[in-house]
This record gives C-alpha cells, structure tokens and sequence, in this order.
C-alpha cells in the first residue's frame, strides 16, 4: 500500500523536527577537522578553510597525536581548577560564616576597585552567592558556571561578560595563576577592568611585573585620552589600585610603622614617583566621582591609605582632610566596608608617630585601637588586617618614647594591604 500524501505533522516545526530526528551531525560535535591526502610528509592548505590544511596520513598522525596531548592538558587544569575552587571558596565560606552577616559581592570582596561593566554585575552576584551557600548542589551548580565562562572565555576573547566573570570569581578565590592563563596572551583584551585584574593578579603574585608594567602602562594612556568622566573615574581608581602594588612589589614598604626599619632609600626615586602616582589618581578619582556613589568613598580610602603608608610627614594636613571626607560615609551602612576601618586605624597611627606628647600620643592610639577593632569584627578573616593589629598592639606596648622607628636599615616587604 502507497501513501498518496505524505503527513508532515512530525516534521511542521525545528523543535519537532530535532526531537524525533534519528541523527542529528553539526559543527558542534567535530572534536578535529582531518582532512587526509595521499602521499607523505604533504601539507596543502584548503583555499576556502583558512588555517586547515589537507595532510598525509603520517602528518595527520603526528596531529591526532599533538591533539590528544592537548586535550589531556586541558582536562588536567580543569580538574585542578575545580578542585582550587572547591577549596579556595570553602575557606572563604567558613570567614563569610564567622562574620555571620550577609555580604555585598562587590563591596565585601573589594570588586569596585576593576568597574566590571555593568552588564555583568548581576551574574558575578550570582554566582559568588551559589559557591557561598549552603547547599553542594548549589555549590556545584555554581563551578559548573564558573568553569563554563574560564574556557569560554579562553576561546572567545571577545566576550567580556564571560571573561569578567571567570576573572572575578578567580581574583576572589586568589587563584591568579589561572586568571593570568585566562587572560593572558597576545590578544587585546576588550574592555579595561580585565587589564585591571589582569595586572592586579601578576602584582599579587609578584611574577611577571614586566607584563603587569605593560598593562599599567597602557590603562594610563587610556586615561589621558578618554574624555568619558565615567570612565576616567573607574580608571582612576584601578590605577591607583595597581601603582599601589606595583610600589610593594618593586620594594616599596611604609617606614612610618617599621620599628627598626625603613621603608625605602631616600635616594629611591623610582619608588617615590611610584607612590606619589599612587595619591594622585586615588585623588583625581575622588574628585570625578559624586557625593552619592559608593566608589567615592573607595576612592578616598585609597587616597588616605596611600597616603598614610607611602606620604611624607609634611602630607600631615592633606592626611587629616582626606579621613575627614572619609568619615563623612561611616553611618552608611551600604557603603561603609571593614577596609575603611582599618585605614583609619593606620592614619590614627600614623599622627601618633607624630604627636609631640604621651598624652597626645595615647589619645591617638586608643583612636587607633578602636578602629582596628571595629575592622578585624568584620573582616572576614582577612590575614593583612591581623597582622596590622598585631603591629599596633606592639607599638602600643613600646610606649610614646618608641614612636619614631630607627631608620638605619631597609626592610624586605612584607605583602600588601588589599585596598
């Protein structure tokens, strides 16, 4: 029996179609394009496939080979990045739940200092909250994301919302290794906060400053040329972030709190200009930003921690107006971060060294151990916090006599404050 008409109803629409189709080949599933020649050690490039070649089959043997070993490469980092992630945020989940107070992604873990681009925030959000939770499944839903955007990204170097997320949630689980393999390379990266982290991550770890210097480099030149007062500000504040460490990492350590030791030599002038470049963009970004965004207040923070741990004395008035404009956000609870607190504490500490009597002295420190205090309640755990407790509380035992430190010798630095 014939068919005179042929029913179409299982073949009407492509969802339908795809779903009762028995096989289905696209592009997608090649893992690698051969194309095999006749012949030996013969390589012909295809006129309308760039970069694909016709190979003998013992050229085509050495690719497969090539390939397979590639594979079983990328297969190692990701199942070494997985695990890094699993560890890395289940250390920060036991801080988040010893603070035992919701975090803001953005404000808590200091995201602000690299101006993602807007369209990315809420996903960056989103994911942070999944690997912070409770629940593994969520958990895992979380580094699936995470994973996903790090080879994504790797692929496409045009997708900024991929690559921002990858670099985020990798900066925040302090796995700069891998944000330097995600956005390192010859290609230009498409929007300035990755060159921001990207450069952040190589300070951080100290490897590779010439590449960070580069990318330092190139931020500044944006800077001069845009006219956007926007975007001027958010390079601002990233500059001012990485003059920063690149200080620390070329050296630079703040004398002012080193007993015993000194910061750098006078004659250093490399290191000073460094520093000083440091203020000024941390200035210039306050000065762009308005009264109501809670990068201003960053910003300031930046310009009296710098100022505080890389000024001279004779900034001393310049200090004293910058933690006034600072304070101007402490009761606003959204913006207000442990950061601040703990920069407070540091200029506090640093008028102490300038008092001229035990009374002025102790009136200083007590102001000083107050917001120390107030900062380790919040921080999360954050080590560098720790450590500049410890140093207070030292300098505390020393006494008013002791303020000054012995400015013979040059210390080693030790890591640097996050802000």
């Amino acid at each position: 029996m014939f068919l005179h008409r042929r029913n179409r109803i299982l073949r009407q629409t492509p969802s339908i179609r795809s779903m009762v189709a028995e096989t289905v080949l696209t592009p997608n599933d090649f893992i690698v394009p051969l194309f095999i020649d006749e012949g030996e050690n013969i390589q012909t490039e295809i006129a309308s496939m760039p970069d694909y070649y016709r190979r003998s089959v013992d050229l085509t043997i050495k690719e497969v080979k090539e390939a397979i070993r590639l594979n079983v490469l990328e297969y190692q980092r990701l199942d070494s990045l997985w695990r890094e992630l699993e560890r890395g945020f289940q250390r920060i989940r036991a801080r988040v739940s010893a603070r035992g107070k919701m975090i803001d992604v953005f404000r808590d873990f200091a995201l602000l200092r690299f101006s993602f681009p807007r369209s990315t925030r809420q996903a960056i959000v989103n994911v942070v909250e999944g690997l912070l939770a409770e629940g593994e499944q969520v958990q895992r839903d979380a580094r699936v994301s995470v994973i996903d955007a790090f080879f994504k990204g790797r692929k496409d170097r045009g997708d900024v919302d991929t690559l921002a997320l990858a670099a985020s949630v990798l900066w925040i689980a302090e796995l700069d290794s891998y944000v330097e393999v995600l956005l390192g390379g010859n290609s230009r990266l498409p929007h300035f906060s990755l060159q921001i982290v990207y450069a952040a991550s190589i300070f951080r770890r100290r490897i590779g400053i010439g590449i960070g210097r580069t990318l330092l480099s190139s931020l500044e030149s944006l800077y001069r040329e845009t006219q956007d007062r926007r975007q001027k500000a958010e390079l601002a504040v990233g500059i001012a972030y990485l003059k920063y460490h690149y200080w620390r990492s070329i050296g630079g350590v703040p004398g002012w709190n080193q007993a015993g030791q000194v910061a750098y030599k006078a004659e250093d002038i490399k290191r000073k200009s460094v520093i000083r470049d440091a203020i000024r963009y941390a200035r210039e970004a306050s000065d762009l930003l308005g009264r109501n965004d809670a990068r201003r207040a960053y910003a300031l923070n930046q310009y009296l921690f710098y100022l505080v741990e890389g000024g001279t004395d004779l900034q001393r008035d310049e200090m004293i107006e910058a933690a006034g404009l600072l304070t101007e956000y402490m009761s606003n609870v959204q913006v207000w971060q442990y950061r601040f607190d703990d920069t407070l504490a540091r200029y506090y500490h640093r008028l102490a060294t300038l008092s001229n009597s035990d009374e002025e002295w102790k009136g200083f420190m007590r102001e000083a151990k107050d917001r120390i205090d107030e900062a380790i309640s919040q921080a999360m755990g954050d080590e560098v916090v720790a450590q500049y407790r410890t140093q207070l509380i030292n300098a505390v035992a020393r006494g008013f006599r002791a303020k000054m430190p012995n400015r013979k010798t040059e210390s080693r630095p030790s890591r640097a404050r996050k802000h």
